[in-house]
């Protein structure tokens, strides 16, 4: 039943036709999981929560970052350091104490994702990487739920929603496996703010839409669509997306889909080079040569201490430092993405003792050095 307190709160979409005191209460009994609470899991938070969804789930390991604050509108300076999804509880329950929100403070692996996804009835996939939207997809076919996917590039923005029970693609429909290229999330590429808005608003609508779908067995919603959106020229467009009658996900029986691990760009190689950030400086850092490939105004932020500055660009035009191949090298970048391409340059022009820090220099607690 909604409460009195509701019937006011909700009034303006109360007098919806499509939607009414039944599909207010359809969104009331609903049960969305959200995996990341970045720049598309923010907004789509946000008009959840003020919907009148009953239940929200947020995955996300991070705590809040000041590089978070251009885009991930629900946080703020005070909340750095934060855990994001602690603080998402808090500030959504301001919003709207009639949702309940529960948290997961870890990161989304193929040993818990199948325990979680059982329990809600759609996904937002507010992640930034293939191995994560992979697994997102696998997990919700094999759940038989629908995905409410988004991703962001710079000037652009894709949106989708896939939900294979119903007959229609999967992501992996498109993407049956990771691209050979690397292909580098907002915090590489760039991104204006204000198109992480907008694509996680347009998630939030889609979500509701197949929310009330559910209530509304007439309504019929179309689950072959992927919407582009060029922000810079201000153009919308929809492309139809074909099933994949051999698709390696959707096309099998449900009990036959096997989670794995997606491989990245570098494994498909055969190099298993990634050094955790602890691992490094629980050892002696001298023994190691820092290479920073990031741009040079991310070196003036700061770097780690003794490093070279050597710009993934110089590498791709096949500049390389003057180093001995018997040193210990260890590439970095903000986050990890853009050594994984270094790190296969490097090995191209005939260093074999190269490796990269996996969680980049966003996770480093050695010293930093600042350029004035």
């Amino acid at each position: 039943m909604l409460s009195t307190e509701e019937l006011k709160r909700y009034q303006k979409q109360l007098v919806l036709a499509d939607i009414g005191p039944e599909g207010q209460k359809a969104l009331k009994r609903s049960k969305v999981l959200c995996v990341g609470a970045g720049g598309l899991g923010c907004p789509s938070l946000i008009y959840l929560t003020a919907t009148g969804v009953g239940e929200l789930g947020i995955i996300d390991p991070d705590k809040v970052d000041l590089t978070n604050l251009h885009r991930q509108v629900l946080f703020t300076e005070k909340d750095i350091g934060q855990s994001k999804v602690n603080v998402a509880k808090e500030k959504l329950t301001e919003l709207n104490h009639n949702v309940s929100i529960k948290i997961f403070p870890f990161e989304l692996t193929i040993k818990n994702s199948l325990e979680i996804f059982k329990n809600y009835d759609l996904v937002l996939d507010g992640t930034d990487n293939f191995e994560a939207k992979f697994l997102i997809n696998d997990t919700a076919v094999k759940c038989e739920i629908p995905v409410v996917y988004a991703s962001l590039s710079q000037w652009e923005g894709q949106l989708a929603t896939f939900y294979a029970k119903s007959g229609g693609p999967c992501y992996r429909c498109i993407y049956p496996t990771p691209p050979k290229d690397m292909i580098l999330n907002c915090e590489q590429a760039g991104i204006l703010c204000a198109l992480a808005g907008v694509m996680g608003t347009l998630q939030a609508f889609e979500a509701i839409k197949v929310l009330l779908t559910k209530q509304f067995k007439y309504k019929n919603f179309d689950y072959s669509k992927l919407l582009h959106f060029d922000a810079m020229k201000m153009q919308f467009q929809t492309l139809k997306i074909e099933k994949d009658k051999n698709c390696p996900v959707c096309s099998l029986p449900t009990e036959k889909i096997v989670l794995k691990e997606t491989q990245s760009v570098l494994c498909q190689t055969g190099f298993d080079l990634a050094i955790s950030v602890k691992e490094v400086q629980d050892k002696d850092l001298s023994q190691y040569v820092f290479i920073d490939i990031r741009e040079p105004f991310e070196w003036k932020l700061g770097h780690i201490e003794n490093a070279i500055h050597w710009p993934l660009s110089k590498l791709k035009s096949h500049e390389f430092p003057n180093l001995d191949n018997m040193e210990k090298i260890i590439l970095y970048c903000q986050s990890g993405i853009r050594t994984k391409e270094a790190v296969q340059l490097f090995k191209d022009h005939g260093y074999t003792n190269v490796s990269y820090l996996k969680e980049g220099f966003s996770h480093w607690q050695g010293p930093v050095v600042t350029c004035s």
